[in-house]
């Protein structure tokens, strides 16, 4: 007659087969909260560096002067006129000055929505460049709807002729009348934004991996060790749980340090933001007074009159001296090409 083992035995098996795997399981666990807080990780980078994009572009949108961009036609045209060509060398400098950034540029949108562009940062001729008028026939969602609301963005990734790229957009209106003039556009390669932030996910996924490889092992050695006679491991095998445990405690601590020095360091960067925002704003409006006022005035008096001396700039720009964002207001005759050595002996 077959004996049947009591219930309890086979529970008992049961749980200790169980137990058997707590490693697999632990570790398991491990690698599917890790990932959790890769993936997070990576939308907090996400989110941080839109807005930093979003924000330099509304700081290179308001270096734009809106009374050059009324003079623009968006066709073939503008490509001799010197307003254009300011644009474009000035979108071209910026460009350049600015890690990562690819293209710089301005779009307007016709009546019936076409959207097109004003000027880019190319140079002529290039094979990337968008010559004045052409059509965006490609413009994401994202552009259309900067254009319908007249907030800024930083949308994408979007595909286009030129490569798929991370966009900041931010509108920039007449300050007389408010129409929208045009869209101030930065764009950002898109391979180059996912890099920045696989690299943020880095440290998690790493510190992750450390984890379950420590939890792993100290299953290991524990299993080794149960199932020898005494005395048959080493010491690592017999002191498996007190190494695992101060080996998790340290990996824990460490990642938990990293997680408070990421955090600091974001709320360091917005307060900066913040502070630099605030303490900007009065230096880019004096900027702007100076170019727009003051040294508008300044050329328009120069232009007005066939020769000006120093007697006559002294006498109009007396009252610029009283300007403390500027220095000083300096008046230095035109000197030609030919008589510019005589010039320069008599100064020295």
């Amino acid at each position: 007659m077959r004996r049947v083992p009591p219930r309890h035995s086979r529970m008992g098996t049961l749980m200790a087969g169980r137990l058997s795997r707590w490693p697999e399981l632990a570790a398991l666990a491990i690698v599917v909260a890790g990932g959790a807080l890769s993936w997070w990780t990576g939308q907090v980078a996400d989110l941080q560096m839109r807005a930093d994009l979003l924000q330099k572009t509304r700081i290179l949108a308001n270096a734009i002067r809106p009374d050059r961009l009324t003079a623009l036609t968006g066709t073939e045209a503008d490509t001799r006129d010197p307003a254009y060509l300011r644009l474009k060398d000035q979108l071209r400098k910026t460009c350049g000055s600015i890690p990562k950034c690819r293209f710089l540029y301005l779009t307007g949108q016709k009546p019936d929505g076409t959207v097109f562009f004003f000027v880019d940062s190319e140079p002529v001729g290039s094979k990337d460049e968008s010559p004045a008028g052409q059509v965006y026939g490609e413009a994401p969602e994202s552009l259309l709807q900067c254009f319908r609301s007249r907030h800024g963005a930083a949308t994408g990734p979007d595909p286009d002729r030129w490569g798929t790229w991370v966009s900041g957009e931010v509108p920039i209106l007449d300050p007389k009348t408010g129409r929208l003039l045009a869209i101030y556009g930065m764009d950002i390669d898109g391979s180059d934004w996912r890099a920045a932030i696989l690299k943020t996910q880095a440290v998690p996924a790493l510190y992750t991996a450390i984890l379950a490889l420590v939890v792993l092992s100290g299953g290991v050695l524990l299993r080794r060790h149960r199932s020898r006679s005494v005395g048959q491991d080493g010491w690592l095998a017999r002191s498996a749980e007190a190494v695992m445990t101060l080996a998790v405690g340290l990996v824990l601590t460490l990642f938990l340090a990293y997680l408070a020095d990421q955090g600091e360091s974001r709320s360091r960067r917005e307060a900066f933001r913040q502070m630099a925002h605030s303490g900007s704003s009065s230096i880019i409006e004096a900027a702007d007074d100076i170019r727009d006022y003051d040294l508008e005035g300044l050329a328009r008096f120069v232009e007005s009159s066939p020769s000006v001396g120093r007697r006559e700039f002294s006498t109009y720009a007396e009252h610029l001296t009283n300007e403390r964002a500027v220095q000083a207001w300096a008046w230095a005759p035109a000197v030609g090409a030919d008589p510019q050595a005589r010039k320069e002996y008599e100064q020295s």
